[in-house]
């Protein structure tokens, strides 16, 4: 992890922190920098934090593959262990070619991380927290959408 990496984990994490907040916090960086892997870091921290309804939308759950492992290594250092604390669904949707959409964690009470495509984001009940990954891929008036805007 580089240093920048590291200070946009810190940054999130202190974000995710005040639950309470509603804060719009935007990541932003060249391609190959390293924010999928910050986003999966910050995103596992806010299970601590007793996060229950994280949803993450993208063009594509296939662009979200960094972003799930990284997910993942951060449930791992919290020393939370799959089949025990949470459980992994993949997509059924032959277009999605088996990705990853939802974790499902219930070492404290059921908390879920879910892929929701950006089209069917009005299908979902208030999320506590929302990730947009790839967001330059996806239509304004959708983000702005999503964004309460």
């Amino acid at each position: 992890m580089t240093l920048d990496q590291a200070r946009s984990v810190m940054a999130m994490v202190d974000i995710v922190s005040q639950k309470n907040s509603s804060t719009t916090t935007s990541l932003t960086a060249g391609r190959g920098r390293g924010k999928s892997a910050a986003l999966g870091l910050a995103i596992s921290s806010s299970i601590i934090y007793g996060y229950s309804n994280i949803i993450i939308t993208a063009p594509s759950p296939e662009n979200l593959k960094t972003l799930f492992e990284f997910i993942f290594k951060g449930l791992t250092a919290l020393n939370y262990t799959e089949h025990t604390d949470y459980e992994i669904f993949q997509s059924t949707n032959p277009d999605f070619h088996d990705c990853i959409v939802k974790i499902n964690i219930y070492r404290d009470h059921r908390q879920t991380i879910q892929y929701v495509q950006p089209q069917d984001f009005n299908k979902i009940l208030q999320p506590e927290l929302l990730i947009i990954d790839e967001a330059a891929a996806i239509p304004l008036p959708i983000v702005k959408h999503m964004l309460g805007s």
